[in-house]
């Protein structure tokens, strides 16, 4: 009897806790983590939050629409447990005139998003994203797709993805097509840094002298031609490994006066300086590139 009684107690015992433990691990899994609500102050806005449209999920982050149409709304994340504002009524519409009055549920993606932003009164809107660290204009309603215009674009809550955007154009015809689109790729940037500057110019320059040189005209930046029988005559560049000559293109400044890095196809002092010294034609075309010109090429054009 006395066994009985003990066999019970420890049965009761282990029960209890197994109750416990289930309690504590139900607990645990039905964590609600509030990342916004009516009582959250709006970041960089004034007051609480008012209302939300659709959230985005990526790796624990999210993002948001908050506020209302027509009075102030705005893009919001939450990462890593803060509260960060994208874009809002008073932010200025990269690429646009003015700022944001309207915005559409974002998509996330590693941190980043993408949306559908703009104007309604002025039937503008456009595809926005914050990759590459700054926010930026990815297509608008004033730009063209296929040689149509474009009158509405839509964004999924998946639409972002790896650095790509996959999105929706309506056009004023009511045709309509999906797209995707890489954002981070600028026009005009052949060089790759989201940026169009000098190296795109240099780079074009040297993908034109390929491409003319050798086409019997002295193109605009071009010096010379090759002569008929293929040899290089005055300022073309020696005939490279498949036999092809190529024409020189006038330098960016004088190699007397210091400034942006020189492309090496512009001059053939040039060429050797930058063989020697790669930062005058990659970084800058400093004093010791011009004293170069002296101690490298021999020539004394930069004495003062």
């Amino acid at each position: 009897m006395r066994d009985l009684k003990y066999a019970l107690v420890i049965g009761m015992a282990t029960v209890l806790m197994l109750v416990a433990w289930a309690e504590d691990a139900l607990a645990q899994s039905c964590e609600f983590i509030r990342v916004a609500d009516t009582n959250t102050p709006i970041p960089g806005g004034t007051g609480n939050f008012p209302t939300f449209g659709d959230p985005s999920l990526d790796g624990g982050n999210v993002a948001f629409l908050g506020g209302v149409a027509g009075a102030f709304q705005g893009i919001y994340t939450g990462v890593s447990g803060s509260l960060v504002r994208v874009a809002d009524t008073n932010t200025p519409i990269p690429g646009g005139t003015g700022n944001f009055l309207t915005f559409g549920n974002p998509s996330l993606d590693g941190g980043n998003v993408a949306f559908v932003g703009g104007t309604p009164a002025e039937f503008f809107q456009g595809i926005y994203t914050d990759l590459g660290g700054t926010l930026a204009k990815v297509i608008d309603t004033t730009d063209s797709l296929d040689g149509k215009t474009i009158q509405t674009l839509e964004i999924g809550r998946e639409g972002l993805s790896e650095g790509q955007i996959a999105f929706r154009a309506i056009f004023s015809d009511l045709s309509s097509g999906i797209y995707l689109t890489t954002p981070t790729c600028v026009p005009g940037d052949v060089s790759g840094d989201r940026q169009v500057d000098l190296l795109d110019s240099v780079i074009l320059r040297r993908v034109l002298a390929g491409l003319l040189c050798g086409d019997g005209v002295v193109q605009p930046g071009e010096e010379c031609e090759p002569t008929d029988d293929g040899a290089c005559p005055g300022q073309c560049i020696p005939p490279d490994q498949a036999g092809e000559c190529h024409c020189r293109v006038p330098c960016v400044h004088d190699e007397c006066v210091a400034g942006v890095p020189l492309d090496p196809i512009c001059d053939p002092c040039v060429e050797q300086i930058c063989a020697a010294d790669s930062f005058c034609c990659d970084t800058q075309w400093d004093r010791g590139c011009i004293d170069n010109v002296l101690s490298i090429c021999g020539l004394n054009a930069c004495a003062p």
